[in-house]
């Protein structure tokens, strides 16, 4: 049985929560080269440990963050089959010559070659983005907003604080592409990146609920960041 405490969720504490989240990734992607090397996924762990603390804090049990053992074999098989299902084919059109090299850096970041490649597909991207990520929005967002609100609301901003966490990262990615010469253009390509992964919240929410844990959208994250990081450098 768990353990109520006097400090029940608030939907000011909830919204606190996701507008916080997004303004810690818009500063965050401007601080200097050095720090996305060495501190991005330490401090990104321990983030992500403080989350976990604050929502227990709050009331929070384990099954309502994600946390449920229960459906882990599941999660591990649902999210690499739809992860590689979902990111295989930006690997494979990084291959062909003129291809979609702004999709494979839109999944994976882009590829700057100032840090090995395999510490950023095996270390950085599953524990620095894809677990603390998952964390955040589909454990602790999704699990304080549904435990103010209801199902639909939490559902809804998770979307939308995760659409708006990923509005630095796109433009710093977009605003160095040529044919984006225009303020109007780069502000449409970063409406652009904000809905796509808004909509990829969604999704991630939706895979949470039906596997009935955080394992399988960690896994999917993961795979997908991955290719694209790979398929990235693969297209440099």
């Amino acid at each position: 049985m768990e353990i109520r405490t006097s400090h029940p969720v608030t939907l000011v504490a909830a919204v606190a929560l996701g507008c916080g989240l997004a303004a810690y990734n818009g500063v965050a992607n401007f601080a200097p080269q050095h720090w996305h090397d060495l501190a991005f996924v330490p401090l990104n762990l321990a983030l992500a440990v403080l989350l976990i603390g604050w929502a227990r804090w709050r009331g929070m049990g384990w099954d309502e963050l994600g946390f449920g053992r229960a459906q882990v074999p599941r999660g591990l098989v649902v999210g690499s089959g739809i992860g590689l299902l979902l990111g295989l084919p930006v690997f494979l059109a990084a291959l062909v010559p003129d291809s979609i090299q702004s999709g494979a850096d839109f999944l994976g970041n882009g590829y700057d070659g100032t840090t090995p490649l395999v510490y950023r597909a095996v270390v950085r991207i599953p524990l620095g983005t894809a677990l603390f990520e998952e964390v955040a929005f589909r454990g602790v967002l999704f699990g304080v907003w549904r435990a103010a609100t209801n199902l639909r609301s939490a559902t809804i901003a998770n979307a939308v604080f995760f659409g708006l966490w990923h509005v630095t990262p796109t433009w710093e990615l977009m605003s160095g592409a040529e044919q984006l010469g225009s303020p109007l253009l780069l502000a449409l390509a970063v409406l652009g990146g904000v809905v796509v992964s808004g909509v990829g919240g969604l999704f991630l929410v939706w895979l949470r609920r039906r596997t009935a844990g955080l394992v399988a959208p960690v896994m999917t994250h993961w795979f997908i960041n991955s290719l694209g990081e790979v398929a990235s450098a693969v297209a440099l």
